[in-house]
């Protein structure tokens, strides 16, 4: 059965797509416009549950403490109507997941990783475009997901989410 998952952006749907797919969970990816855990609820209520065996809010952490996005997500979560809901902080931004499966650890601890992702980019003689072909192709030609989840214990604990049967 399809997974419902709701994100901020381009990116999180691309990131988010690629990942399903190498562990081979089928979902349905919605853009949530801004980043308001609560509005993604109400994109989660507005589908049909009993299409999706669970919905998931992703949200980046972004210039939030790691308190005010749980708390904000807690909030989201409880207007969630899907019997299997779930909440994932991803932290700082969706670049974490991407630069940890690229190998670099302690991914989640940088401060800003699109800037980060950037300058690895650009060692490589191209530049970081938040873009879904963009990021697709980076995916597919630098991402280990192994090393993804041995670097990044949020992206660990969204594929536990998504693996949970």
């Amino acid at each position: 059965m399809t997974c419902l998952i709701v994100v901020e952006g381009v990116t999180d749907k691309s990131v988010v797509q690629e990942i399903a797919g190498m562990i081979g969970v089928k979902v349905k990816v919605l853009i949530a416009r801004g980043n308001r855990p609560r509005k993604m609820a109400q994109l989660i209520n507005a589908e049909p549950s009993e299409k999706y065996s669970k919905a998931i809010i992703l949200k980046d952490q972004h210039r939030l403490s790691e308190n005010k996005v749980n708390e904000l997500l807690s909030r989201a979560i409880k207007e969630v109507k899907h019997p299997r809901k779930y909440s994932v902080m991803v932290k700082k931004s969706i670049e974490s997941w991407i630069l940890a499966g690229m190998g670099i650890r302690n991914a989640e601890n940088i401060d800003d990783p699109e800037t980060y992702l950037d300058n690895v980019m650009a060692s490589q003689g191209r530049r970081y475009i938040k873009s879904a072909g963009f990021v697709k192709n980076i995916m597919k030609r630098n991402f280990n997901l192994e090393q993804a989840i041995r670097n990044s214990q949020t992206l660990k604990y969204f594929i536990n989410v998504l693996r949970d049967p």
